[in-house]
């Protein structure tokens, strides 16, 4: 039986929200598609800087503060819910 996290967009983007905030940074933070690179992103911005982060490069620290271990992630649209991701671990 596989084991995931289900994350909608808005609660994606409060956790990367949580995580720079345990650094001391407030962000605002947001998901997205990338097409020049065809991947899901979340968009950082702080004050006048953007950062664009791959889904991929977040799973690490996602992992850490949801205490499991990602392996990948998927997207699924989920009725009333619209697009989310899981989180497998």
């Amino acid at each position: 039986m596989k084991k995931f996290v289900f994350l909608t967009g808005k609660e994606l983007s409060n956790a990367v929200q949580e995580l720079y905030l345990n650094k001391g940074e407030v962000v605002v933070a947001e998901t997205s598609f990338c097409e020049e690179s065809e991947s899901d992103i979340v968009i950082v911005s702080k004050g006048d800087s953007v950062e664009k982060i791959m889904f991929e490069d977040l799973q690490e620290e996602l992992g850490i503060h949801f205490n499991v271990s990602i392996s990948h992630y998927d997207e699924m649209e989920v009725g009333d819910y619209g697009i989310g991701y899981l989180f497998f671990i």
